[in-house]
Order: C-alpha cells, then sequence, then structure tokens
C-alpha cells in the first residue's frame, strides 16, 4: 500500500458519532495509547490485528497509519480486505470524561484514549481510510 492512502481518520471533530456526541480530537489524552498503540478487529481484544503508528492531530482529525501483524491469520486477512476496499472504517475505544453542550450539541472535551479498531462500521462517519 502507499504510505498517502495508508492513513486513516481515526476521529474527525466535525462529526456527530452514533452516540449522538462530537469529539475534540484537540481535548484527548494519548499517554497511554502512545505507549501500547494496539489495533484490533472491531473492539475485540482477542483480535490484536496490529499497532498504529504516526498518530498526529490535522485539520480536526485525528489520524494514524496502520501496521498490520501480517505474521498473524487475522491480521494477514484484514490487512487484504483493508487494501482491497472492502473494509475502510475505524473506530476508537476511548475512556470519556468531560461532556459540554455547546451551541446545542454535545462535545467531548476531555477524553483518553484507549485503542483504535479496524471496524466495518463506524460510529463515527468520517473515521475512514484516506
Amino acid at each position: 500500500m502507499d504510505e498517502k492512502e495508508n492513513y486513516f481518520i481515526l476521529s474527525d471533530s466535525s462529526q456527530t458519532n452514533t452516540k449522538g456526541f462530537k469529539m475534540d480530537v484537540t481535548c484527548g489524552r494519548f499517554e497511554r495509547f502512545d505507549a501500547n498503540p494496539v489495533m484490533l478487529y472491531d473492539h475485540d481484544t482477542k483480535q490484536v490485528i496490529g499497532r498504529w503508528e504516526n498518530r498526529r492531530i490535522e485539520g480536526g482529525k485525528l489520524l494514524a497509519t496502520p501496521v498490520f501483524d501480517l505474521k498473524d491469520e487475522t491480521g494477514a486477512d484484514i490487512a487484504r480486505r483493508v487494501k482491497d476496499g472492502f473494509l475502510r472504517g475505524v473506530s476508537v475505544g476511548i475512556l470519556p470524561l468531560t461532556m459540554e453542550e455547546i451551541n446545542g450539541e454535545y462535545t467531548l472535551k476531555d477524553w483518553e484514549l484507549i485503542e483504535a479498531s479496524i471496524t466495518p462500521i463506524p460510529s463515527d462517519a468520517g473515521a475512514v481510510r484516506l
């Protein structure tokens, strides 16, 4: 995969997720995630399929690059599905800490990133492979 097309949006601050709130990506706590940037399949802790690298915030979006465990059968299969365009979504596992109502919308203003998963249907409509 070309490195540029390998980036994923883990969270998009402009999108209201299916839980009814936005996440301000500039207010995240990333220490735990950066120390253990685990990539799961669909939030299943028994399906570690790789890790995330180059986590960063750009233009109101939380981005990262996946590194799939190609020696693992599931990791290799998910990597193929991503490369072939069958899986494009990602979903974050978070610990929410502070929510605020801003202009009639709920926004998570303090939260901790725990993990990020490749998933068939992301809660955040903007959380997709670039």
